[in-house]
């Protein structure tokens, strides 16, 4: 299997002499198995010299795959340069999360508009198909694929692809769950230790890989200051893959106002920390034009496995019951889900919402930890206590102010199925409800 870089910017394209050692340009990851399946791991503005090659290699056409993370601007805005497009003999089928504001199609042919742009994605000549996807594993020829959501503004999924005996992961545009990866009296290391299981279901994505490209666009320093912008410090980017037994680590998403000489810094900080934890893990910053080799050793097996449908419908129209006696928290959480189509439902008090939630029965439940009578950690224990299973296995997302440790291991220690720190963005907030409400709906499908 054969990876290559053609795109390790994130946000915005950054070119220019500070940054030509790893380059300027927006993801874009070609994956080519020995037996020549390609796919292309996002659409940034890489894809625009990616293109060029592939029809120097294939001028009567080829068959490819293109795995959007997601539709945010800087994975998809190459896609109009992207040469083979523009020629009949090429056929792409292209996969991107369900259940955003608008269709993978829709999303594409935006940015392809007259206002924008002078040809629009129905003049292309290449056989273009668009498959939505959620979590779950499907294969493509001899290559499976799995997918993972991201802990971003706006869904977006992760990638695992294993082929003859060798693994990557594509994990961009992902932050930590939690402010602290392990109880402060926990050493690092231990998947199931983490704090958040938000954290351990991450690692769980990346373990065992032979290579993980990994979202790690800020120092923790810089992470301290955007925090709920949906992108990794290089430490969690170490800490994940070390306890996740990975053996190499591209560092990925590089932000554009970071040069050359600053990722290289963040390159050996990373190697030395990894090291200083005994871990016998390869870090490298990803470098535009870089390929890694990894060695198939086993014969993959070719075999269909069918894509779920998503569920677009559970998506829109889940009934959700906010708890809480703080209006001002209730308004965001209104004014941000309200535009969804879901039914929303509100309880003052913790007597109040048990009640609801008894004759109801909502999808997913909204908890304020600080709501009284009783409060947020009681109802849930009363929650999963229940001898219905409609209620005793509702998803339960708890909301707090507090982010100590002691009071987030309790909340998963009673039932707790997420745990989010206030204030939440809309965003932030939207993508965590879409992730949770397609799983519900996957599992029901099960």
């Amino acid at each position: 299997m054969q990876i290559t870089f053609w795109g390790t910017r994130g946000s915005i394209p950054a070119p220019g002499f500070r940054t030509a050692r790893f380059g300027g340009n927006t993801p874009c990851v070609q994956v080519t198995t020995a037996a020549g399946t390609s796919l292309i791991l996002d659409a940034g503005t890489g894809a625009r010299e990616l293109g060029t090659q592939l029809l120097e290699e294939y001028p009567a056409g080829m068959k490819g795959h293109i795995l959007l993370s997601h539709t945010h601007w800087d994975h998809i805005q190459g896609f109009p340069f992207f040469g083979p497009a523009f020629h009949e003999g090429f056929e792409f089928t292209l996969h991107a999360p369900a259940g955003g504001e608008r269709s993978l199609g829709e999303a594409l042919a935006g940015q392809m508009q007259y206002t924008y742009f002078p040809v629009n994605l129905e003049q292309l000549q290449a056989k273009i198909a668009c498959l939505d996807l959620q979590e779950g594993d499907f294969n493509v020829e001899e290559v499976r694929v799995r997918t993972q959501y991201m802990n971003h503004p706006g869904l977006t999924l992760g990638y695992r692809l294993e082929c003859g005996g060798v693994s990557v992961v594509y994990s961009t545009d992902h932050e930590p769950f939690d402010t602290r990866l392990y109880p402060h009296n926990v050493s690092e290391g231990l998947i199931e230790a983490m704090l958040h299981e938000g954290d351990r279901r991450h690692a769980h994505f990346l373990q065992g890989a032979d290579l993980v490209i990994h979202d790690a666009q800020y120092t923790a320093e810089e992470y301290e200051h955007k925090r709920n912008w949906g992108h990794s410090p290089v430490e969690y980017a170490v800490a994940v893959a070390v306890a996740a037994g990975v053996k190499k680590l591209a560092l990925f998403h590089h932000d554009p106002s970071h040069d050359d000489i600053t990722l290289a810094g963040m390159e050996l900080d990373a190697t030395l920390l990894a090291q200083s934890w005994g871990a016998d893990l390869e870090v490298v910053s990803a470098r535009e034009g870089q390929t890694i080799q990894l060695r198939e050793l086993a014969r993959p097996v070719r075999t269909t496995r069918p894509l779920r449908t998503p569920f677009q419908a559970a998506l829109h129209s889940a009934r959700i019951l906010i708890i809480g006696d703080d209006k001002p928290v209730r308004d965001v959480l209104i004014n941000a889900l309200r535009d969804d189509g879901h039914t929303l439902m509100m309880a003052h008090n913790g007597h109040e919402g048990l009640d609801l939630a008894g004759s109801v029965y909502p999808d997913l439940i909204l908890l304020d930890l600080e709501t009284a009578e009783p409060n947020g950690m009681d109802v849930v224990r009363v929650l999963r206590a229940n001898a219905d299973p409609r209620l005793r296995d509702v998803t339960v997302v708890l909301l707090t102010d507090s982010d100590e440790e002691a009071q987030v291991s309790e909340g998963f220690a009673a039932g707790a199925t997420d745990y989010m720190f206030k204030p939440v963005t809309p965003a932030q907030l939207r993508t965590r409800v879409r992730t949770w409400l397609e799983r519900v709906a996957a599992g029901k499908q099960d």
